[in-house]
């Protein structure tokens, strides 16, 4: 689970921020971080994700995709 105090660790000033920073890290190539990043995150807050990067609209289908994919294949574990 990702925590207020994670959050704030890592500077940002919500969950979103943190949402970002895994869309960031796929954009940038940086796959382990991002595997790692999103088996931080909740059950909740795995789902929530899916529903944001679905509703801020990331720019490109084949990056939400594999976002989508990545989450799910986490919540199975």
């Amino acid at each position: 689970m990702v925590s207020r105090k994670t959050i704030k660790d890592y500077g940002f000033k919500s969950l979103n921020d943190y949402y970002d920073y895994i869309v960031d890290s796929e954009i940038n190539g940086q796959r382990s971080q991002v595997i790692e990043l999103i088996d931080t995150l909740s059950k909740i807050q795995a789902v929530e994700f899916i529903q944001w990067m679905k509703r801020e609209g990331v720019q490109d289908p084949s990056i939400r995709q594999e976002l989508e994919l990545l989450t799910l294949k986490s919540l199975k574990k």
